[in-house]
């Protein structure tokens, strides 16, 4: 199955060739913690990538995250992937300013974190899923049965690329890799 998880671990590959440990950011206590690391464990071998670092103990709060990157960094991962926890919504500005500050290339789950200084985000392309939606509460008023109406697997993804960000990290992104951008931040 092709996704958010596996897709964020090539990504890493081409804007960090050298990556070979990372730094998975998610909440200690997330209710999906188990899922999601077995997820991108999973993709991250596929391409030769192992996870490295500590789940964040105190997720609402600011120095939870700070000891985090500090322990990944000397766990010696060289690029994190951010999980879709709701906690790590809530701390977004502090993330995106520890990635920066630690210099850690970080490949996030919204375009969100890439406007507001993330380096990548990789996602399912939340209008498609609008749409979809929208089409089936069509297909549902029309007096289709909710349980008749297939379960529906996002296949469309955005990739959004922050360039200012990039460079200030010491990072030159592929142009194979730009191009491919849906969203390109200067």
């Amino acid at each position: 199955m092709r996704g958010p998880n596996s897709g964020a671990s090539v990504f890493v590959t081409e804007v960090a060739p050298a990556t070979s440990k990372v730094f998975l950011v998610i909440p200690k206590a997330s209710s999906e913690s188990g899922i999601v690391r077995g997820a991108v464990e999973a993709a991250a071998r596929q391409v030769g990538l192992s996870l490295s670092g500590p789940a964040i103990e105190s997720p609402t709060q600011e120095p939870g995250y700070r000891r985090a990157f500090v322990g990944a960094v000397a766990f010696g991962a060289n690029a994190a992937i951010l999980s879709t926890s709701p906690e790590n919504y809530s701390a977004r500005r502090w993330i995106v300013e520890l990635a920066a500050k630690n210099r850690l290339p970080t490949i996030y789950p919204s375009r969100d974190f890439a406007e507001i200084g993330g380096l990548m985000a990789y996602d399912i392309d939340i209008f498609d899923l609008y749409r979809r939606v929208a089409h089936q509460i069509d297909t549902i008023l029309k007096g289709t049965r909710p349980a008749d109406i297939p379960v529906y697997q996002p296949t469309k993804f955005e990739l959004a690329v922050n360039l200012k960000t990039a460079k200030a990290i010491g990072l030159d992104v592929p142009p194979a890799l730009v191009a491919r951008a849906d969203e390109v931040i200067e």
